[in-house]
């Protein structure tokens, strides 16, 4: 069996692309958030708290629905690896999701 068939070769494979997605997400979010606190109208700044709001609760409701996709394998050794890559999944849509938001924002970071 090749390293990365085993479960642990595939759990180094998907942590690794983990930490490669939340590194671009992060990027893309700061970027974005950088570009919207340019607005410090009262309108900029509700907007910038709802976006940090509504991202620290996507991160608990991340966090909390990979957990519970993981039970599926509580008696399995395959947990982790549904775990993370339910993250992966969640993480790349958040980031995909964030890049619509500057185009609904447009380039100066003020609501079209």
């Amino acid at each position: 069996m090749a390293e990365n068939e085993s479960i642990v070769g595939m759990q180094q494979c998907l942590s690794a692309e983990n930490t490669r997605l939340d590194i671009e997400l992060n990027r893309v979010y700061n970027k974005f958030m950088k570009k919207m606190k340019k607005d410090t109208s009262p309108d900029g700044l509700e907007i910038v708290k709802r976006i940090k709001d509504a991202e620290n609760a996507w991160i608990k409701f991340r966090d909390t629905s990979c957990s519970l996709d993981g039970a599926t394998m509580l008696v399995g050794t395959g947990q982790s690896l549904v775990v993370v890559g339910c993250l992966n999944k969640m993480t790349d849509d958040r980031t995909k999701y964030i890049l619509g938001l500057e185009q609904t924002f447009g380039p100066d970071g003020g609501a079209l």
